[in-house]
């Protein structure tokens, strides 16, 4: 990322930058790589401010199973908030 987008990215609501955060991650998660720059980041951010609260639970879910060696064993998350 450039520092030119850094900066405008500092001046833009919480909203947009977990927005942004969530499509980069879930692209790494995926191994896609993504291109920022300061004439497409708004498009990335935008794409994941209405997914609903059932697909995030799915996600969530997903998340947790994956993590877990087996049905019914526990599994630990370490949840923190970068924003």
């Amino acid at each position: 990322m450039s520092e030119t987008l850094a900066a405008i990215l500092l001046q833009k609501p919480q909203k947009l930058r977990m927005g942004l955060s969530a499509h980069t991650r879930q692209a790494n998660e995926i191994g896609q790589v993504v291109e920022l720059a300061t004439n497409n980041w708004m498009n990335f951010a935008e794409g994941h401010l209405g997914t609903p609260v059932s697909q995030k639970i799915e996600r969530l879910l997903k998340l947790i199973a994956d993590r877990s060696e087996h049905p019914g064993r526990m599994c630990v998350l370490i949840l923190s908030i970068s924003h």
